[in-house]
Formats: C-alpha cells, structure tokens, sequence
C-alpha cells in the first residue's frame, strides 16, 4: 500500500503528497534520488547448540539447530549450515556473534571461542573473532564476540565457530528449549 497522506503537519492540517511533493527525494540526508526505498536489514536468523558439547571442536558441526521456540521468527532467508561451515543467503553487510556458555567442571580453567571466515569453501580459514571465558571450580560463564563481514560471494564466502577448552572435560552448554550458546547472524545493507 502506497503512503499518500500524512496525517498532520505542524498546523494540524494533512498533508497529501501525491499533489503537494514533487520531483525525487534529495540524495542528501539519506535519500536515494528516487522516490522508492529498500530496508536495508532484510534478513536475521539466530542458530543454537542443543545439547552439551564436551572437550574441544574445530569447527562446530554437530547439535546445531536454528532457533524454532515461539514467539521466534526468521528475517528474510535463513543460514543454512553443513559440516560446521555457514552459508549466507545473500550478499550483503553482516554481522555474526558467538555467544558461548562454558561449564567448568573442576579446577581453574578456561575456554576460548572464535569465529573464522574463508573467502574460498575449499580454502584456509581465518580466524575473525575470539572471546574467552575463565572460571573456577564447578562454575558457569559467558563469553561472546563478533564481526561485521562484507559477503560479496555467497558461494565461497562462509563462517564457522571454533571452541577451544582447557579442560577435555569443560563443557560448551547447549540446550534445544533455549539458547545457552547461539549464533546470531543479521543482515544490516547491500553490499
């Protein structure tokens, strides 16, 4: 539906803006030149561990769901996953975060998180982001980090997450209800 009157302006009056505004917006100020605009966050999906993950893993492939607890809802087309690597399911400005919750089960220790990107899928991998989480005893923690990619090739372009425990025995949470650890990944623009 098409915007064709504002309901008031300063005097109280409406404004109707098929006959009151004419030519193109201005570029300046965020316009465009046109008189059309595209948002620019088109797309959002938040993934999650759903059950625990002991030790460490590179990359994280297994118990990975996308969040399905009402009231959630995905933005646009979702990520789609396999064999721990993330597939972008458009170009564009990205922002992905790791949140991770560490079980230490005993002694002082810690645990790290990263995020890694490739430009190639059959390439290296980079690491892009690490957060890390140190606890003692018998003690829960939250770490997370994150970065904004510019996904210009959504064939090669991906991400996957790494966790590193001190401790084979520290656990990285998981749980299928609600997201101890979750992978958030927003779409903010075009690229």
């Amino acid at each position: 539906m098409a915007l064709t009157r504002l309901n008031t302006n300063a005097y109280g009056s409406t404004i109707n803006l098929a006959s009151n505004v004419t030519g193109t917006l201005a570029t300046g100020n965020g316009g465009t030149g046109t008189t059309s605009y595209t948002p620019g966050i088109t797309h959002s999906s938040v993934w999650r561990l759903t059950s625990d993950l002991t030790g460490s893993a590179e990359p994280i492939s297994s118990n990975l769901e996308e969040v399905d607890t009402a009231p959630y809802a995905t933005l646009g087309s979702a990520m789609t996953v396999s064999s721990g690597a993330f597939t972008f399911p458009a170009t564009g400005y990205w922002w992905v975060k790791f949140g991770g919750t560490l079980h230490q089960a005993s002694s002082e220790d810690y645990m790290s998180i990263y995020i890694y990107s490739t430009l190639n899928a059959g390439g290296s991998w980079q690491a892009q982001a690490r957060a890390e989480a140190n606890t003692s005893g018998s003690a829960f923690q939250t770490a997370a980090c994150d970065i904004l990619l510019d996904i210009t090739d959504t064939t090669n372009q991906k991400v996957r997450f790494r966790v590193i425990q001190a401790d084979t025995s520290n656990q990285l949470e998981g749980n299928s209800a609600y997201n101890k650890t979750w992978f958030t990944f927003v779409r903010y623009a075009a690229t």
